[in-house]
């Protein structure tokens, strides 16, 4: 984002697909807003059951070195609770640092399908 653009606040949304909780971000997740994200983190990490979070970052347009935190306080957060998570559609920015390897090419879709694929 440059000096000119003007910042976009973040929205969470959380939904629930093939028994997966799914938090869907758009805007900027950025110092302004990683709080947000921690408080939907502390949230999910309390739910019942076997614990699968797909985060997607489809329409996340900035993030920075504090945006880069709040995704590695989730993964740490969800992991705590022995809940298995997966980042889905990262953008550059949102991919180092961030508490676990991202592929770059990751979708919801593919995302949905590893957190639900049963092991061997």
């Amino acid at each position: 984002m440059d000096d000119t653009d003007e910042a976009l606040p973040l929205t969470v949304m959380l939904a629930v697909e093939r028994g997966c909780v799914v938090l869907l971000l758009s805007g900027d997740l950025d110092r302004r807003t990683e709080s947000q994200l921690r408080r939907w983190a502390d949230r999910v990490a309390v739910l019942s059951g076997p614990l699968r979070v797909a985060v997607d970052l489809t329409n996340v347009r900035d993030c920075d070195a504090y945006g880069r935190a709040a995704l590695r306080y989730t993964v740490e957060r969800i992991g705590a609770a022995e809940g298995r998570i997966v980042l889905a559609a990262a953008p550059e920015g949102c991919r180092e640092d961030v508490g676990l390897p991202v592929d770059p090419g990751m979708t919801l879709a593919r995302a949905l399908d590893l957190l639900t694929e049963r092991p061997a």
